[in-house]
């Protein structure tokens, strides 16, 4: 995966994250609460995920530019 790719992804889940646990903990999610709860879940997994994969491919990049000089 690119890095810009997985930074974006990163980002859209944690923002994914944030917006369902403001709808969560302002008392509107009603009774599909559920629905945030999960959306809040998958999105802390994805954006935990993905950041993990840009800062991986950042190392690696480094890795190959040093062992090229």
């Amino acid at each position: 995966m690119h890095k810009n790719l997985s930074f974006w992804s990163a980002l859209a889940g944690f923002t994914l994250a944030a917006l369902a646990l403001t709808l969560l903990l302002s008392g509107q999610s009603g009774p599909v609460w559920w629905v945030h709860a999960f959306m809040a879940v998958s999105g802390l997994y994805l954006g935990v995920d993905h950041s993990r994969t840009a800062v991986a491919l950042r190392h690696s990049k480094a890795r190959r530019v040093a062992g090229q000089r």
